[in-house]
Parts: structure tokens; C-alpha cells; sequence
């Protein structure tokens, strides 16, 4: 580059209308991306939850009946006192402990013996617009009243 021209863009403004224009338009539009994603969400009361293992129905837990049904065998109870459900999903490739507390109407995996852990980090479902996924077991559970947003877990 010659000096001419390095004299030049040291003479120009920092900023240009044109640029000014762009920089307002990204974030405008970065603005309604997170108002449409953290705002519409359903973050309605909990009325109940479902466990998927391999979009197979297993388990369904009901918090305003606070009743539950066990739909598949990979499903067992193996503690309940008080409120709190302890449950294991056994899949064909390993198991999950799945903690549901009926008074606090949560539901949480605590457990599980796949090498990631990531559905052991995830936060509780305690509203209609959680849900939790363990990839290496398929494992899905997610709220009665979640509405599909077009994406297929598989």
C-alpha cells in the first residue's frame, strides 16, 4: 500500500452513514431473534411429562393428578417417598435416573452412565418449554403441552 493511500484512510471518518446503517439493521435484528427465542417461550405451569426412548412412549407422569403410568418395561420406579419419584430408564445401550419432585413439579436426570453427561447438566423441566435430551440413549422427556417447532429429534 502506498502512503498516499495510507494518508487517505487515516483522513477518513471512523464510521460512514453506509456502516452506521448496517451496524443498527444487525442489531435490531439480533434483538428480535432473542425477544422472539426467551420471550415466546410457554413458560406455562407444568402439567405433566413423558419419557421417549427411541420416540417409544415409556413413561408418563401426571402432576395435577399426581399419577403416573409405565408404559414400557425399560421403565422402573426404584424409590418413591413423599412427592419425589425415582426412576430408572434402562435403554439398550445403558440406563438414566430420572428424579421427578411432585410438589415442586420438576423433573431432572441425575444419573446416567453415557460418557458426555450433557442430560445430567441440563437444568430441570420445571415449565412447558423445557426439555431434556440424552443423545447416546435417546432418552427425551418432555412436557404434555410442548409444542413441536418443526425439528425432529431422532
Amino acid at each position: 500500500m502506498s502512503l498516499k493511500k495510507v494518508e487517505q484512510v487515516k483522513g477518513d471518518k471512523l464510521f460512514r452513514l453506509a456502516d452506521l446503517i448496517i451496524y443498527g439493521v444487525i442489531a435490531a435484528l439480533a434483538a428480535a431473534l432473542f425477544f422472539a427465542l426467551f420471550l415466546t417461550r410457554d413458560g406455562g405451569d407444568l402439567r405433566g411429562i413423558r419419557i421417549y426412548v427411541r420416540d417409544k412412549i415409556v413413561f408418563e407422569y401426571d402432576f395435577e393428578e399426581n399419577s403416573y403410568e409405565i408404559k414400557d418395561g425399560c421403565a422402573e420406579i426404584t424409590e418413591k417417598s413423599g412427592d419425589v419419584l425415582i426412576l430408572k430408564i434402562t435403554a439398550e445401550n445403558g440406563y438414566n435416573i430420572v428424579r421427578i419432585d411432585g410438589s415442586a413439579r420438576s423433573v431432572s436426570v441425575t444419573e446416567a452412565d453415557c460418557r458426555s453427561r450433557d442430560c445430567v447438566h441440563t437444568p430441570p423441566i420445571a415449565d412447558n418449554g423445557s426439555i431434556i435430551y440424552c443423545s447416546p440413549h435417546f432418552l427425551l422427556i418432555e412436557p404434555f403441552n410442548r409444542t413441536e417447532d418443526g425439528t425432529v429429534i431422532m
